[in-house]
């Protein structure tokens, strides 16, 4: 991660907490039980959270009955979530250089990560490295439609959301993405370059989908809606 996209995180901690509380936003709380499902049944297992953040979601691992260990490089974020777990494992270090031993983990975790962080092929790499063989890799990521694009929403006159602007998709490039009080960088890139860098380094892909919400999660947060036009994430396990 580089050092000016750490800074600009750092500059954007408090916010995030504030945002994030202990529960997480509204995105969060759509995708975590997703994600929980994607690993299956943790108990035991060896976890690294890469770009933990505050530690949310490694609290949620460990209280599935997991050994989970969270890296972070953003000071005011690793120190929350130290603050929030004192008897956890949280360790400042970065995607690209992780401090560990070769196959090391059960399973490790990009829960939107990868589109702060450029280049993201080492990061990959890396997890690769730490992974016992027969590893999982979940990737939690913003699909590139959702990256592509400053314009997001086209309206109609009724003030209704009819169709998700996207302007630069083949390209790969960094965006600014500002909100609450939140500045940061995110980079887009085609999925396809993902799949390629996780292909040619090793990974076999198990499992892959666009996060569109079920009839019941409408029912329950018509505030979904949006992502039956255009989803914003995506989920993907691979196996080493």
């Amino acid at each position: 991660m580089l050092d000016e996209d750490i800074q600009l995180w750092q500059n954007s901690a408090d916010a995030w907490i504030r945002i994030l509380d202990t529960r997480g936003d509204k995105s969060r709380r759509f995708l975590d039980p997703r994600v929980h499902a994607a690993f299956g049944d943790v108990q035991g297992r060896n976890i690294l959270d890469i770009g933990c953040g505050e530690g949310r979601f490694c609290r949620q691992l460990q209280e599935r009955g997991a050994n989970v260990i969270g890296v972070e490089p953003t000071p005011k974020l690793l120190e929350q979530a130290i603050q929030q777990d004192p008897q956890g494992d949280y360790r400042d270090a970065r995607a690209e250089a992780l401090p560990f031993p070769n196959e090391t983990f059960d399973a490790v975790l990009f829960y939107l990560v990868l589109i702060d962080i450029e280049p993201f092929e080492p990061a990959i790499d890396e997890a690769f490295r730490v992974l016992k063989p027969g590893g999982k890799c979940v990737i939690v990521n913003s699909t590139g439609m959702n990256t592509a694009t400053n314009r997001f929403w086209e309206w109609n006159e009724a003030g209704e959301r009819t169709a998700w602007l996207v302007e630069h998709y083949g390209t790969r490039q960094r965006v600014v993405a500002e909100w609450n009080g939140i500045r940061v960088h995110n980079y887009h890139r085609p999925l396809g370059t993902y799949f390629t860098h996780c292909l040619n380094s090793g990974f076999q892909l198990r499992h892959y989908d666009e996060q569109i919400p079920t009839e019941a999660e409408l029912a329950a947060n018509p505030e979904l809606a949006p992502h039956l036009i255009c989803p914003c994430f995506n989920i993907q396990v691979w196996q080493k």
